[in-house]
C-alpha cells in the first residue's frame, strides 16, 4: 500500500492526504481517522485535499463517504476535504454529491469533488478569500 499523509511544502494549512493503494474500506478508514487526528491536533484552520488515484475496494462507497464527511462537518477547523480523483467520471462525481447534499441538507459543501489538483488549490483559494472578507 502507497498511502500517505502529509503537509504541503508552500501551504502549511494544506494536509495532503494519498489514498493511493487502498483496496479495503477498513484501510480506508485508517487513513482517514489518522489524517482527521492530524487536523484535530493542530488549533489552525485546514484544508484537506484527498489524492484518490483510481483503486476502489469493491463494495458500494455510500456508507462510507457518508461516514468521513460527517466527520468533516463536525471537525471545526478543518475548512474544506477537497477530493480529487482524475479516474472518477464527472457525472458520477456529481450524482454522489447530490445524494451527500441532500443527507447533509442546508450546509455549506464542505467536501468538494474535482478532477485536478490545480482545481483543489483553486477551490481553497476561493475559500481564503470569502472566510478573508467575512472577517
Amino acid at each position: 500500500m502507497s498511502h500517505n499523509i502529509y503537509w504541503d511544502a508552500d501551504q502549511s494549512d494544506v494536509l495532503h492526504i494519498d489514498l493511493n493503494g487502498v483496496t479495503t474500506w477498513d484501510a480506508y478508514h485508517e487513513i482517514i481517522n489518522a489524517a482527521f487526528e492530524r487536523v484535530e491536533a493542530t488549533q489552525q484552520s485546514v484544508y484537506a485535499i484527498l489524492h484518490d488515484r483510481g483503486t476502489k475496494p469493491p463494495e458500494g462507497p455510500l456508507p462510507h463517504f457518508r461516514k468521513t464527511i460527517a466527520r468533516a462537518y463536525a471537525t471545526p477547523n478543518l475548512m474544506l476535504a477537497v477530493s480529487v480523483d482524475s479516474h472518477f467520471p464527472a457525472f458520477f462525481a456529481r450524482m454522489v454529491k447530490v445524494v451527500l447534499d441532500i443527507y447533509f441538507l442546508n450546509r455549506p459543501n464542505k467536501v468538494p469533488y474535482v478532477t485536478s489538483e490545480a482545481e483543489a488549490y483553486a477551490i481553497i483559494a476561493t475559500h481564503r478569500q470569502q472566510r478573508a472578507r467575512s472577517s
